[in-house]
């Protein structure tokens, strides 16, 4: 079997340093995330708290192949995460973490957006990658804009899970699905809870279990957690 082979023409390499990408990220990111209330917790990563429970995320991720692209999503005040074989909280802007995570390279196109609008490289010099950042913060916030916005509360949030897990299971997902999140099931069977969905709740954190999905010294304490919520909003 022959294996294609891509090379790479009429590029020369001029690698930029992780601390001056995170220099162009600064310059192009900071300012229209900082217009819409983001807090920046680290070089690469901004959070808003102004709705209950609920903290709105943008994050820039590494990616393999020396290039970063953006994720956006939600940390959720009331559902644990694993840390080794212990549970811990997320409570705080600088401890948030992605309980729902939307990464456009996850799905084919998002609009008129194929995957080369979202990266961001770091080999072909500092014009390419600021020129790049432009363009992926202008379509990443806006898209990311719309999500938050369409979130209010605890009671909006199932819909995006559901929706993740539908194109999951219809195979539209071309890298990561819903399952590959390890945080994705937990923190919707939390959310469940949460809004009183007891049966639901109880059903999606025993799937996630039985797939592997939780770390076995952790799953008594997890499945204790899930019922002090359901105890609490009972």
């Amino acid at each position: 079997m022959k294996f294609p082979v891509y090379i790479m023409q009429n590029r020369h390499i001029d690698r930029i340093s992780a601390a001056d990408i995170d220099i162009i990220l600064a310059s192009v990111f900071d300012q229209p995330l900082d217009r819409l209330g983001f807090e920046k917790v680290n070089q690469r990563k901004w959070v808003r708290a102004t709705k209950p429970d609920i903290r709105e995320m943008f994050a820039i991720l590494a990616m393999k192949g020396a290039s970063y692209s953006p994720a956006w999503g939600f940390s959720l005040d009331y559902v644990p995460h694993i840390s080794g074989n212990k549970l811990k909280w997320h409570r705080t802007n600088k401890s948030a973490l992605f309980d729902f995570r939307y990464d456009p390279l996850d799905y084919k196109t998002i609009g008129n957006f194929d995957l080369e609008s979202w990266r961001i490289d770091s080999l072909y010099g500092k014009e390419k990658a600021i020129k790049q950042a432009r363009q992926v913060a202008k379509i990443s916030i806006e898209q990311a804009n719309q999500l938050w916005n369409s979130i209010q509360n605890p009671n909006d949030i199932p819909r995006v899970f559901e929706e993740q897990l539908r194109l999951t299971k219809e195979r539209k997902v071309q890298r990561f699905g819903f399952f590959n999140y390890t945080q994705h099931p937990i923190a919707y069977a939390f959310t469940l809870a949460k809004i009183g969905e007891r049966e639901k709740a109880r059903k999606m954190l025993e799937e996630t279990i039985q797939r592997g999905g939780v770390a076995q010294k952790c799953e008594d304490d997890l499945k204790q957690k899930l019922s002090d919520l359901l105890a609490l909003e009972n």
